[in-house]
């Protein structure tokens, strides 16, 4: 489709003697298409990235009236090896949440997210893992607070979906897969298993002032 074009606007150029301003036009031209083909269509792995932070500010969103409740929330911990997306500290214990934004139905298959397209099969696509990797992150985060606080109770690891999850919750082996719109009624359920004194060291280990070196952003 563009090579007419292309070719239209060489020979106006020589015909009018001006072949550098229409150069010059093509390649103003050019820059803004692409840029807006760009925009429109950025790299896969500019997309995942814009969808996944989407998703974690939807969770940091929806977790937010929780401080209302006594609720301390911690965001993008750095630990190392990556980042902690969201870490809650409440009555009831402390969650390690994970955000994930995703496209098609939504399935859990043990440890497996599937994301199916009917219309598009070619964009079917897996998480390997997930359960298994949030497993060893919440029993990584429980080794860390005992070792600085001497508290033992469980981290509990939750994988929070958006995007068209029917089945709306699945509690899986120790890893809970719930929908974002419910995760404030089901984190809300839960009965209270730590004590001021107790969520006070849980608190003092997990603020980044605590240290004295900032590792991720809190809300409280």
């Amino acid at each position: 489709m563009l090579g007419p074009l292309f070719t239209a606007g060489v020979a106006i150029a020589f015909v009018h003697r001006d072949p550098l301003g229409w150069a010059a036009g093509a390649v103003a031209g050019a820059s803004a298409a692409m840029y807006m083909m760009l925009r429109d269509s950025p790299p896969q792995y500019v997309e995942k990235w814009r969808r996944g932070a989407e998703g974690e500010r939807a969770t940091a969103r929806k977790l937010g009236p929780l401080r209302r409740d006594g609720w301390q929330l911690f965001h993008d911990l750095e630990t190392g090896r990556g980042n902690r997306d969201h870490v809650a500290v409440s009555p009831s214990g402390v969650y390690l949440l994970d955000s994930k934004n995703l496209s098609g139905t939504v399935t859990i298959d043990g440890d497996v997210i599937r994301a199916r397209h009917r219309d598009y099969p070619r964009e079917n696509h897996s998480l390997d893992g997930v359960g298994s990797w949030m497993r060893s992150q919440a029993a990584a985060l429980h080794d860390e607070i005992k070792q600085l606080t001497g508290e033992t109770g469980w981290v509990r690891a939750v994988v929070v979906i958006w995007g068209n999850f029917p089945d709306r919750l699945i509690e899986g082996n120790n890893v809970t897969f719930i929908h974002g719109d419910d995760l404030i009624g089901w984190l809300r359920e839960h009965p209270q298993s730590l004590d001021d004194r107790a969520m006070r060291r849980v608190l003092h280990a997990l603020n980044p002032s605590a240290s004295g070196r900032p590792r991720g952003r809190v809300s409280q």
